[in-house]
């Protein structure tokens, strides 16, 4: 099949071989989409999306359609209209679609983490590696969170005198846990959180914190 032969192809490196083996007739909206990631891959932005925009078109609720133009606006900058089309493309995809929906959170944590929001984050992230624990972008963006220091600590409270921000203790205890679901993190979030906001915490030089609300 060609858009299997494409995608072999992609996966050892090949994207221009990749592209040729699809050729330009293949209209399927799978065909469409590889060839979008292609030519992106490849620097041919305008014509992917030209492409990608008739395939919207005409399917304007394909799941994987709107997730790739959710990745471009959100590379742009224009972070509503890619939270618009990543929350499609989420609605949209089907349970067997692990890795995409594992891609799609990673996307959606990219951009709380631009919006400022690392707890959300976080949050996306971990449900990107539960879906797909090979997913090495969410891994490593958790990554950058954590901290060697709250390996020796025996108490949250411990990681929490330690952290600037609470998502640092959240990205170092989760990747300890397992979760049932996205609802299940959520809520482990909100108690350490809650613990965060409760904790007083001692300012640089050792002084006692002004405000301990």
């Amino acid at each position: 099949m060609t858009v299997e032969d494409a995608l072999r192809l992609a996966g050892d490196g090949d994207f221009e071989g990749a592209l040729r083996k699809l050729g330009p007739s293949d209209s399927g909206a799978e065909a469409v989409c590889l060839r979008v990631s292609l030519r992106r891959r490849l620097g041919e932005g305008p014509a992917a999306e030209r492409e990608l925009d008739a395939l919207l078109a005409r399917e304007p609720g394909h799941a994987r359609a709107n997730h790739l133009k959710g990745i471009g606006l959100l590379e742009s900058g224009k972070l509503d209209e890619a939270e618009a089309r990543l929350a499609r493309a989420r609605a949209g995809y089907t349970r067997e679609r692990v890795d995409e929906r594992s891609e799609l959170e990673t996307d959606l944590g990219n951009l709380h983490l631009e919006r400022g929001d690392t707890v959300k984050a976080v949050l996306a992230w971990r449900e990107a590696l539960r879906l797909a624990p090979g997913n090495e972008p969410a891994r490593k963006n958790l990554e950058q969170f954590d901290d060697a220091r709250f390996e020796e600590a025996t108490t949250v409270n411990e990681m929490i005198q330690a952290a600037s921000h609470p998502a640092q203790v959240l990205a170092h205890l989760m990747r300890h846990k397992t979760f049932s679901g996205p609802a299940e993190a959520e809520a482990f979030a909100a108690e350490i959180l809650s613990l965060w906001n409760r904790t007083p915490r001692r300012e640089l030089g050792g002084k006692a914190p002004r405000d301990q609300r």
